[in-house]
């Protein structure tokens, strides 16, 4: 149980980075921030967290002492803020501009990207994701499509393992080593 609650420990800086990019990135009065949704989120994340490591396991293991790797960790983060949207339509959705209409897609992107970060930081070391821009851009229409695909309503995990790898690739492709590339 006890490494469940190693990554929990994130859930309170992601609602701060939530806010922040609610107050930075989205126009109120277009968007609405639903921060009451992390229960929700949180929820997703527990369940689905358990249904990955039955299908990983074998029955013999005791699965309160396993977790699976933390690119699963956080693929199961960004389906659950696909799924428990954290910004919704507004008074005044005329407003919108592109981040705006992709509030919650955008946010998985900055989410997983500060989670990338940290998780080098927590072993000491200092790195920034680069992603070129249009690999971004194509991030953001996965996430998209997701939400619009029959699989959106479904509890098929396929999707987590997927963009498991995704996850990976980032990781080893756009995450760069501050210290190294000076």
């Amino acid at each position: 149980m006890q490494q469940r609650k190693t990554f929990e420990r994130w859930m309170p800086d992601l609602q701060d980075l939530s806010l922040c990019f609610y107050k930075e990135k989205i126009n109120s009065r277009a968007v609405v921030y639903h921060k009451s949704n992390f229960k929700a989120v949180d929820a997703f994340y527990e369940y689905n967290l358990d249904v990955v490591k039955n299908e990983m396991y074998p029955p013999c293991v005791v699965k309160d002492d396993i977790l699976p790797d933390r690119h699963k960790i956080a693929a199961i983060y960004i389906l659950a803020f696909l799924k428990n949207k954290l910004f919704t339509d507004g008074d005044n959705p005329r407003l919108k501009n592109c981040v705006d209409m992709l509030a919650n897609e955008y946010f998985c992107l900055v989410m997983l990207k500060v989670i990338l970060e940290a998780w080098q930081e927590s072993d000491g070391a200092m790195c920034e994701v680069r992603m070129p821009e249009e690999y971004e851009q194509c991030l953001l229409k996965l996430f998209y499509k997701y939400t619009k695909s029959s699989l959106y309503s479904t509890k098929d995990t396929t999707f987590i393992y997927a963009l498991a790898n995704i996850v990976y690739f980032i990781e080893k492709c756009y995450l760069v080593d501050l210290n190294m590339s000076i």
